[in-house]
């Protein structure tokens, strides 16, 4: 796992605009797409696995919904937006072995 003390300057962390146009909301800006979303999630991870006080963190936008939320890791019909949660479900695991390891 690559490591870095800082977070990229030109990088969103996933507190503050980690959504992207959906087919519920067309016009969202933000991230390009999905994937970007997934990639943005793990740059959040690699700078907070070596803070003492990182236990984890909660996701609030399980499903996206029409009341503007666009932080869903499901579009409002239940289905995951995969490039998004396969990248989530791979950096949670490199994660986990990483702090084991630590």
């Amino acid at each position: 796992m690559r490591r870095r003390q800082e977070p990229d300057p030109g990088s969103r962390s996933a507190d503050v605009g980690n959504w992207t146009p959906t087919e519920l909301d067309p016009h969202r800006e933000g991230l390009p797409d999905h994937a970007a979303r997934g990639a943005d999630y793990g740059a959040a991870m690699e700078v907070l696995l070596d803070e003492p006080w990182f236990a984890g963190w909660h996701w609030c936008g399980y499903v996206e919904n029409t009341g503007g939320r666009g932080w869903g890791l499901k579009d409002p019909w239940d289905e995951p937006y995969r490039p998004l949660t396969d990248a989530i479900t791979e950096h949670n695991r490199r994660a986990a072995a990483y702090r084991k390891g630590n």
